[in-house]
């Protein structure tokens, strides 16, 4: 009985991604590991949006890749921690989470951040993110449409709304005062 795992992650797996890269074996367009069973790395698929679980998109922000990780043998605990291993380490060189079918569980590898900021100097700031929509409908852009896409925001990607915001510098409204339906009127 095979064992599954799936990494689903921001980067491609590379075989520079891979724990101790010398012991694993090419096959395909993936690579294999030799040992009482066989583990395999499938070649890395591009994902769209509409093709990631809810609950994987929810926990990472910006997947754009699955890699299925397989134990041809699950039949002891040391090669299934060799498997859990695996894409652990896989998770956290390609900035992914695991998805274990077998017991529907996910895991952010140790030490992965939902949201990392840019470092800056102590003199320099980013002051302003930018964000233009395109939209063929004009429905985008009715009040409805902006709260809809608020609240979008506010479920799949907090991050992305704003701390303050407002017309004047420094923007006078704060998110967190103000709360999310000021937001949406202003917007």
């Amino acid at each position: 009985m095979s064992y599954n795992l799936e990494l689903w992650s921001v980067r491609r797996v590379e075989r520079s991604s891979l724990p101790e890269p010398d012991e694993w074996q090419p096959k395909g367009d993936g690579w294999s590991f030799q040992g009482r069973a066989q583990l395999n790395i499938w070649p890395t698929d591009e994902v769209l949006a509409e093709d990631i679980p809810e609950e994987v998109a929810a926990a990472l922000p910006g997947i754009g890749f699955l890699t299925r990780i397989t134990l041809s043998a699950a039949s002891s605990r040391a090669l299934l921690s060799r498997a859990s291993r695996t894409a652990k380490a896989l998770g956290s060189s390609c900035h992914g989470v695991v998805l274990n079918p077998q017991d529907e569980t996910l895991h952010l590898p140790r030490g992965l951040k939902r949201f990392v900021p840019a470092r800056q100097q102590s003199e320099t700031r980013v002051s302003v993110t930018a964000l233009t929509w395109w939209s063929l409908h004009a429905p985008a852009f009715t009040t409805e449409g902006m709260a809809q896409f608020a609240a979008m925001l506010k479920d799949l990607l907090p991050e992305a709304l704003p701390r303050r915001y407002g017309p004047t510098e420094p923007p006078q409204y704060r998110y967190e005062a103000t709360g999310h339906e000021h937001f949406v009127e202003y917007l």
